[in-house]
């Protein structure tokens, strides 16, 4: 199981603690143990032997007298709350007076000789009090644990700065790397697989992101420069020649001016399709959303088309075979704006006669529209990049017709804000067909 940062520190918390009450643990027992060879301890017994000595002085003038003996004893004991005890030859508990204490026992034996002769083995005890005990360790105790929260201390500064601070640092110096010079360093990555690993992985991430909209923004740039450079040159040139008067004929001069004309409205294609990038990327598609009847909506949008181009050579025909009532949730105006864009860009590539079907079903808890043409199409290995900003297919679809490749992409941006999806296709019969499919509102 991997464990997370969190985990590590928690871990390393509940080991601080077990040492820490291990520490308390092991400390009390040394020092108990010290004080028990202290010189608390050296002294008690000294007081005991020195008390067996003055009781047998005392006690040699009846010392044969067992019941007097024992009678003087009992009185001694317990005048100076002592435990004493005889003991026979081998060692076994004869007899004992006095009160058992409480505390830490000391113990004292001795034997009572006349002319060399063992008259009584006698073993003497006395009790050092818990306060005692405790104020010897008291003394020491606070020494000893400063040194072990010194050493714990310690340790969990190393283990922090291994774990946390060295990886954080790394990657702070890489952040500012890449935000004075924009390149990354080659500094080692943290082999870690946490929170600070997860933090390197966003990092990349974000680089790669900055890095790829770098690109997208010089790409569109030049692609701007480019497509606004080409009309301004042909309007330079003709204005030159005719403000020059090299342009006599006024046919050539009406020529001259359609041209220029022509020019100059593609730069404010241009520029209006920009803004409509612009909405895009600022506020999006979707701040006046509807809930209509998809029936009457698609009906409404292709009609405009259907009476406009009747009568020329361009043909629409709509087949909606939606059911009334069926709703979809959209921002209208953005929609005709899809459909505007997808009829003009049919209209510019298309052949003559121009023919435009329209189907529009649905499948599931999708609406679905396919609009296909009976143009030149385009290769299939440009399909999936036609949708893309600035795009322009290199073949008959796009010879000697100004493109911008600007239009099918608002059309993806606005539906991928209707939550959609759309792709282009190649009809069996030839041209190129585009798919739109948006969600079903379901109440």
């Amino acid at each position: 199981m991997k464990l997370g940062l969190r985990g590590k520190l928690g871990i390393m918390m509940v080991c601080l603690y077990l040492a820490s009450v291990g520490g308390l643990f092991i400390s009390f027992v040394y020092y108990s143990s010290t004080v028990q060879h202290g010189d608390e301890l050296e002294n008690d017994q000294n007081a005991l032997s020195e008390w067996i000595i003055a009781v047998v002085q005392e006690a040699s003038t009846f010392l044969y007298d067992e019941t007097a003996f024992k009678s003087y004893l009992t009185r001694q004991a317990e005048k100076d709350g002592l435990v004493v005890i005889l003991m026979d030859n081998e060692g076994n508990e004869t007899w004992r007076t006095g009160r058992t204490g409480k505390g830490l026992r000391v113990i004292v034996h001795n034997t009572i000789l006349d002319n060399s002769q063992v008259v009584y083995r006698i073993k003497a005890e006395s009790y050092i009090p818990y306060q005692k005990l405790f104020y010897g360790v008291g003394k020491r105790f606070p020494v000893g644990m400063g040194i072990f929260f010194l050493f714990i201390t310690l340790s969990l500064s190393i283990f922090l700065n291994i774990l946390v601070v060295r990886p954080l640092m790394a990657l702070v110096r890489r952040m500012n790397q890449f935000a004075s010079t924009g390149a990354r360093t080659e500094e080692n990555r943290s082999c870690q697989r946490d929170e600070i690993k997860l933090l390197e992985t966003s990092f990349e991430d974000m680089v790669e992101r900055i890095k790829n909209l770098t690109r997208e923004q010089q790409d569109m740039l030049s692609a701007i420069l480019h497509d606004i450079n080409t009309p301004l040159t042909t309007i330079l040139g003709y204005t030159e020649r005719l403000v020059s008067g090299r342009i006599l004929d006024e046919d050539k001069r009406q020529q001259a001016y359609r041209i220029i004309n022509r020019k100059t409205q593609d730069i404010a294609d241009i520029s209006k399709q920009l803004a409509d990038i612009a909405d895009v990327v600022e506020r999006g598609w979707m701040n006046d959303v509807q809930v209509v009847d998809a029936y009457m909506l698609f009906n409404e949008l292709f009609a405009p088309y259907q009476e406009e181009w009747s009568g020329t050579d361009c043909k629409v025909s709509l087949r909606n075979v939606l059911s009334p009532g069926v709703k979809v949730s959209a921002n209208i105006p953005s929609l005709r704006r899809v459909i505007a864009n997808i009829m003009e860009n049919t209209l510019r590539y298309g052949c003559s006669p121009l023919e435009i079907e329209a189907d529009v079903s649905r499948e599931g808890d999708f609406i679905v529209l396919r609009i296909e043409d009976n143009g030149p199409g385009v290769p299939e290995e440009s399909l999936p990049f036609i949708f893309e900003r600035f795009y322009q297919v290199d073949s008959s679809r796009s010879d000697s017709r100004t493109s911008h490749g600007l239009g099918l992409y608002i059309c993806r941006e606005i539906i991928y804000a209707h939550g959609g999806e759309i792709k282009a296709y190649l009809p069996p019969g030839g041209g190129l067909g585009i798919s739109l499919k948006l969600s079903v509102y379901l109440t």
